[in-house]
């Protein structure tokens, strides 16, 4: 009889460990659930930031061609403080667009972390995209930055 008691006390114990256990799982395998949408979310957040710096890079760009046009046109006619201002804008559009590509690097590394975490195939692909995004801004900038160097040579030199 003590036999079977002290078996029906460890029965119990191992039934209240059981029970305890599952809802440690349940709930670890609720927070997993929530960490792997986390993840996903970052994904796409970052794969959206790097697609608007990519827009901002390419935007800056168009305003750096412009404004090297502008300095160009402005020095035909001698008029220096439009070709000043066209100047200046295009050092502004290049320094947005070098901006902008460092925003889009951040961006795929963020989602790079996430696809390392994550490796879920939304990711992986928000992580290729986002990189791709940072590769196109740099080169808009690179270009940016070579707008403005051209719009350099058409300032005139000052004569006090």
């Amino acid at each position: 009889m003590e036999v079977v008691s002290k078996l029906s006390q460890r029965l119990e114990e191992v039934e209240r460990e059981i029970g305890t256990l599952r809802e440690a799982f349940a709930s670890i395998n609720r927070q997993h659930g929530q960490v792997i949408h986390a993840l996903s979310e970052l994904s796409s957040q970052a794969l959206e930031a790097a697609r608007r710096a990519k827009a901002a890079s390419m935007q800056a760009l168009e305003g750096a061609r412009r404004a090297a046009t502008a300095a160009r046109e402005a020095s035909a006619s001698s008029a220096l403080s439009a070709v000043d201002a066209a100047v200046e804008s295009a050092e502004f559009a290049a320094l947005a667009a070098s901006e902008s590509a460092a925003a889009a690097a951040a961006a795929a590394a963020a989602a790079a972390t996430a696809a390392a975490q994550n490796a879920e195939a939304r990711s992986m692909d928000a992580s290729t995209e986002a990189a791709t995004a940072a590769r196109l801004a740099s080169e808009a900038a690179a270009e940016a930055v070579a707008m403005s160097n051209q719009a350099h040579q058409f300032r005139k030199p000052r004569q006090n």
